[in-house]
């Protein structure tokens, strides 16, 4: 008995996986769902890792097509809860000037016609059916991100490249129909997907962290919702949910092998009276063995196809075909059918709405704070520089008759307790409470007595806030950096550590400007 492992996941950073078959040189387009391969891969290299003697004892099996690994799709909640989305099914014809909203669209599968003029329908990459009549269509949301290749062969004529990725905030759900009994193996298989996974390609480039929303057990079949309810007689409406392929008698790959459908379905005389389909060219990458998987030209998901038969498809080969899919690689969540009810009745195409996320409805993880404190401490710190460089350039130092060798003496003291700032600060109004005793005491003119400007800009730095110093007028630096209080970023060490290296490159410029 097959039992489905439901999971959805999240992606909470951008999620890139190449797609081989479309991507080109200078270009990486990717795939707009999770491929079950990807999952495969996820599940099983932690499976090897944490549970070593379990995989070795179930690796056969674990490869083999009792368990298999199918495609994560978009889900979507709305008004009317949430639905699982399944491809948008190819075949369907519009007319184009027709403004938007809630359409008629003719269905070419039915009797292999439509209206002069109409073109075809534009259904996004997903949908759910909804009063057997109305399409809803979804699509992902897309960037892509540019950049340069700094060592190219001299064969290679571009060093500029695009890579495509899925922006974060989608949801996704997939399924791991598992026919073993091994109750171990579903446990471990289950706990592989809970937390945080990381998958997909640029994953060290901060790409491919997704959260497990949940993952258990289920006791429905995928899609059951659009498969008929009884037996069915002459013909019914076939659907691709994932790429598919199958082998004639002599092994040869042959789209789909209509004798061999017919025997799965126990019905005589099985034709495909009418089809809208597209093709696919399947690449891969052994990981192991370091080489491509042989590529496999296959009917791409949405495709359908209208069958017409004598006697009677019995609802039982109906789930059968269903649960075990058709063709090549179905461990890998190729070859996954439905049979969809009262798909000729279809008139109507809506696009969808649902509910965004926003990264504040995430649960946050301790590594993932710590990791954002560390990228927001580093960019405070840079913000700082360029500002406090600008402000030294542009200020004038206002020193009065505070000579080149007391602020000398300053920089000195500042240099030497560099590591020490709290030390330094206490050197240097040591040394300035000293040296204005030291000027009271002696026999100078009032206006000579000007030192005192320059030691209280620097008990200024000292003491006060060095942003409302170098950032009081441009306000460049915010309140908070990355969402986090600016005042939490740093330490009072750290901050004390950026105000002495204010005060020495202050100093020093000064210095240069006046040719010293």
């Amino acid at each position: 008995m097959i039992k489905y492992l439901k999971y959805e996941i999240r992606n909470i950073e951008p999620l890139r996986i190449a797609d081989d078959s479309t991507s080109q040189s200078g270009q990486t387009i990717t795939l707009r769902y999770i491929p079950g391969s990807t999952i495969r891969g996820y599940v099983i290299s932690q499976l090897a890792n944490i549970n070593k003697k379990l995989f070795e004892d179930n690796k056969k099996e674990l490869f083999s097509n009792k368990i298999k690994f199918l495609n994560a799709y978009l889900t979507i909640e709305n008004e009317g809860g949430k639905h699982v989305l399944m491809p948008s099914p190819k075949g369907f014809y519009e007319d184009k000037r027709i403004e938007k909203g809630k359409k008629e669209i003719q269905n070419v599968v039915v009797a292999g016609d439509f209206s002069e003029g109409y073109k075809r329908a534009a259904l996004g990459r997903y949908c759910y059916f909804e009063n057997d009549d109305c399409i809803y269509y979804y699509n992902v949301d897309i960037n892509s991100d540019m950049k340069i290749k700094i060592n190219i062969d001299k064969s290679e004529k571009q060093n500029v490249f695009r890579n495509e990725y899925i922006q974060e905030n989608h949801l996704f759900t997939g399924y791991i129909a598992i026919e073993s009994e091994n109750i171990e193996l579903k446990d471990e298989i289950k706990k592989t997907l809970k937390d945080i996974v990381t998958i997909g390609n640029a994953r060290s480039a901060g790409f491919g962290k997704c959260e497990v929303v949940s993952c258990d057990y289920v006791n429905s079949i995928p899609y059951e919702q659009y498969l008929p309810a009884e037996n069915v007689n002459k013909e019914c409406y076939m659907m691709l949910l994932s790429n598919t392929v199958m082998r004639n008698e002599l092994g040869e790959l042959c789209g789909i092998d209509v004798h061999e459908l017919e025997k799965q379905m126990e019905v005589d005389n099985l034709d495909i009276k009418y089809c809208s389909t597209s093709t696919v060219d399947v690449k891969g990458y052994n990981r192991t063995w370091k080489t491509k998987i042989p590529s496999m030209l296959m009917f791409e998901q949405g495709s359908v196809f209208h069958l017409t038969f004598d006697g009677e498809f019995k609802y039982e080969n109906i789930l059968k075909i269903v649960n075990n899919g058709i063709g090549e690689r179905k461990n890998e969540g190729f070859g996954r059918v439905v049979f969809i009810n009262h798909y000729g009745d279809i008139k109507y195409k809506c696009p969808g709405d649902c509910k965004k996320y926003s990264i504040s409805e995430f649960k946050e993880s301790d590594d993932d704070m710590a990791t954002i404190n560390i990228i927001a401490q580093s960019y405070y710190r840079r913000l700082i520089e360029k500002v406090a460089q600008v402000y030294i350039v542009t200020n004038s130092f206002a020193k009065g008759d505070a000579s080149n060798s007391q602020l000398g003496n300053i920089e000195a003291i500042a240099v030497a307790n560099k590591y020490n700032p709290k030390r330094a600060f206490e050197l240097i109004n040591a040394y300035m409470n000293h040296t204005e005793d030291k000027e009271d005491s002696s026999n100078v003119q009032k206006k000579r007595r000007s030192i005192k400007k320059a030691f209280s800009f620097i008990r200024k730095i000292i003491n006060s806030d060095l942003i409302d110093i170098i950032d009081a007028d441009r306000k460049i630096i915010r309140e908070k950096i990355m969402n986090i209080d600016r005042n939490n970023i740093l330490d009072d060490d750290a901050v004390d550590r950026i105000k002495l290296d204010f005060l020495i490159n202050l100093i020093r410029f000064d210095n240069k400007e006046g040719g010293n």
